[in-house]
């Protein structure tokens, strides 16, 4: 009995010997796609991805899987428990029409929620659009955006009294806060956005999120830049850090000085380490390679949309059922435990 005890005891640090590593140095990162908007003159697909975030992420050592928008539910969580975090990008989706795109919103907040509710380590990062999105999930309603005049306008942060105790910048250094307080690199393009008097009249808000920084539209109207979650890891920002290096179109405001390049890379930097505390791993190699972003090819449509690449997804000619097959589901750990098992009771 005895003999047995200690071989069940072991075959749980087996299983569990991924959360006694805590550190993942291969993250996987998916990026979430989103409906083409009426907006692009071209149009090679359904779904679409500004390869800007994609770099964004790679920059920083982590790999990107596109998380289709419109594929089924099953497909969409068997990849939320495989990958290490999520990333809302920034773009144009009206919430209104897009209900299908919507639905795929909810369904990550609602796991980003749960598994870190359940002490399961797993970050989401809103850029822009991404903000908006996250706000308005937790405050369940679009109603508490506010039209902004901030687009093409990069200016400096105006940070709370609590910023720097914050995780996202308690270990920024000093010379890139002192860029980012002071110096117009922070590109905004957004016409809607998070008041801080609407933030304060929702407790669903101002209970979970942490204001960071402030900012003024063209009109002089406040906006919120930065927050975080006070208990999870959930960050958002409505800028776009990803401009500076990746975005280069001559009409635009962006700052690519070296201070730009370096607050940039150290966002990219944090969101990307705070991944690496995730242990959610793909349960087979050759489902992992067919899901990376290496897959497809980003198009130049510099001309045509004043964005230089975009990944192009049609869904209509395209497997999405990313379930796993009988095969893959044995992986190598059940196979241990089953032959453990057969030899402690079968002897």
């Amino acid at each position: 009995m005895i003999k047995q005890f200690s071989l069940l005891f072991y075959i749980y640090l087996f299983i569990n010997f991924d959360l006694i590593n805590a550190i993942n140095n291969t993250p996987i990162i998916g990026i979430l796609t989103q409906p083409i908007p009426s907006s692009f003159s071209v149009k090679y697909g359904d779904n679409y991805l500004m390869a800007s975030y994609v770099k964004y992420i790679e920059s920083a050592g982590a790999r990107v899987i596109p998380i289709i928008y419109n594929q089924d539910n099953e497909s969409l969580k068997n990849i939320f428990k495989q990958i290490n975090g999520i990333l809302l990008p920034g773009g144009d989706v009206d919430f209104e029409k897009e209900t299908l795109y919507v639905k795929t919103l909810g369904m990550i907040w609602d796991y980003v929620l749960e598994v870190n509710k359940n002490g399961d380590y797993f970050p989401l990062w809103g850029t822009c659009l991404g903000l908006e999105e996250i706000v308005s999930l937790q405050a369940e309603t679009f109603d508490v955006l506010t039209d902004f005049n901030a687009e093409n306008y990069s200016i400096p942060l105006n940070f709370t009294n609590n910023a720097f105790e914050s995780k996202i910048l308690k270990d920024c250094p000093s010379n890139i806060i002192q860029s980012l307080s002071f110096d117009p690199i922070t590109m905004n393009n957004h016409h809607f956005g998070l008041s801080p008097n609407t933030f304060s009249s929702y407790p669903s808000l101002y209970q979970f999120f942490d204001v960071l920084a402030f900012n003024n539209d063209k009109s002089g109207n406040e906006f919120i830049s930065l927050m975080e979650s006070k208990e999870f890891p959930i960050y958002a920002i409505i800028w776009h850090p990803e401009k500076s290096q990746y975005s280069w179109y001559y009409e635009d405001a962006t700052d690519h000085s070296f201070n730009a390049v370096l607050a940039s890379q150290y966002m990219a930097n944090f969101f990307v380490n705070e991944t690496r505390k995730s242990n959610h791993k793909f349960n087979d190699n050759e489902f992992l390679f067919k899901s990376l972003i290496y897959n497809y090819n980003p198009i130049y449509t510099f001309k045509d949309v004043h964005v230089e690449q975009i990944y192009f997804f049609n869904t209509s000619n395209r497997d999405l059922n990313n379930g796993l097959n009988i095969n893959q589901l044995i992986s190598k750990k059940l196979f241990v435990i089953i032959f453990i098992f057969i030899i402690i009771f079968f002897k």
